[in-house]
């Protein structure tokens, strides 16, 4: 803290409401970017907060260098969130103000910051659509894709939240909830929780034409699902952001990455249900490393290596609870030293003063 505030003011939300509603201006928003306002990976606005259940919370920590992490930063704001207090705890804010009105318009705001400039995309989120844009030149063939493959999953039948366009990708607003919200809701209830995922497996696995062998000609790795919009009063899926499309893909690949990134978002979920327990349910374990050697040769194409270093050493600065319980046991070794010195000094004090005494009592006798 004291090397952060050399650098400049901190400020609670509370003083900069003070602040700002004691300037001389008229208008003003608040955004809140996380993990911070210098490197933002999703950017919330009051309207739209997160709850602990969204999966977008799982963004790039960044710690400073010289920081004691005993607390996982994402578990710790979801505790929050759980009180209704995200905005007071949010890692940083960012205040717009004007003296004319300001657009509010986008809800909020997210960045894929650790992709390869070719796939760097921005989504913003309005009232009825959520929009995609290059975030850098590079990336308009991929924009171009992922329309491509919106149609293609139109064709087979699919219901595609995106409409038809050709410099950005446009997706209508579903009111509904996401389908891996509704399996975490349900965590308690493991047969709700295999329900919800056989239903959506049998019916993607219909759609795309699975041959005797477990191939999809139509890999659409996307279809996981935080993807995926379920209205279970009429049993109707809607999916949405299918970035990703291979060729002759095993379809328990897309229900393998579909099971990951679901513990993944919601890591609370291994306290119910193992994820090696799931994936025997679904006979995938025996292919685990298979698929976990493609998805690492997958995530190698869309990843910036220099990027991701950058992140991943955030992680050392973390302490793991192994070397938590090694401190305390350290610090009560000492507690328990410090103790048995303290009896010493007494101890010394008192032969000491009964020195002195003897000492007086010679010095006045002679």
């Amino acid at each position: 803290m004291k090397k952060q505030y050399s650098r400049g003011r901190l400020f609670s939300i509370e003083e900069l409401d003070e602040i700002v509603l004691n300037s001389s201006f008229k208008y003003y928003r608040y955004y809140y970017p996380l993990p911070n306002y210098n490197n933002p990976n999703i950017v919330f606005t009051d309207r739209k907060l997160p709850n602990s259940k969204n999966s977008k919370l799982n963004y790039n920590v960044i710690y400073n260098e010289d920081s004691l992490i005993v607390q996982d930063e994402i578990a710790l704001l979801k505790i929050f969130m759980e009180e209704n207090k995200f905005v007071e705890f949010t890692n940083s804010y960012i205040v717009e103000l004007s003296n004319s009105e300001i657009d509010d318009s986008v809800k909020y705001y997210s960045l894929n910051n650790m992709r390869k400039d070719k796939y760097s995309l921005i989504i913003k989120m309005e009232d009825d659509y959520v929009k995609k844009y290059p975030l850098k030149k590079e990336a308009l063939g991929h924009i171009k894709c992922i329309n491509k493959n919106c149609k293609l999953l139109k064709k087979l039948g699919f219901n595609i939240a995106e409409e038809e366009n050709e410099k950005i990708v446009k997706s209508k607003v579903i009111t509904c909830k996401l389908l891996d919200e509704q399996i975490v809701e349900n965590i308690n209830n493991k047969e709700m929780v295999y329900n919800y995922i056989d239903n959506w497996f049998s019916y993607i696995y219909d759609k795309l034409l699975v041959n005797k062998n477990g191939i999809t000609k139509y890999g659409f790795l996307d279809m996981v699902f935080e993807n995926t919009f379920y209205n279970k009063e009429n049993n109707e899926y809607i999916f949405f952001d299918q970035e990703w499309y291979e060729d002759n893909v095993p379809i328990k690949y897309i229900l393998y990455r579909a099971i990951k990134n679901l513990y993944e978002h919601h890591p609370e979920i291994s306290e119910k249900i193992a994820i090696d327990e799931m994936l025997e349910r679904y006979s995938i374990i025996e292919f685990k490393e298979q698929f976990d050697n493609k998805e690492k040769i997958f995530q190698d194409e869309i990843i910036d290596n220099d990027k991701k270093a950058y992140y991943a050493k955030q992680y050392e600065y973390k302490i793991s609870s192994e070397e938590i319980k090694q401190i305390i046991k350290d610090v009560k070794k000492l507690d328990k030293d410090n103790v048995e010195l303290l009896a010493e000094v007494k101890k010394l004090d008192r032969d000491n003063v009964e020195l002195i005494a003897e000492i007086k009592r010679l010095s006045e006798k002679g």
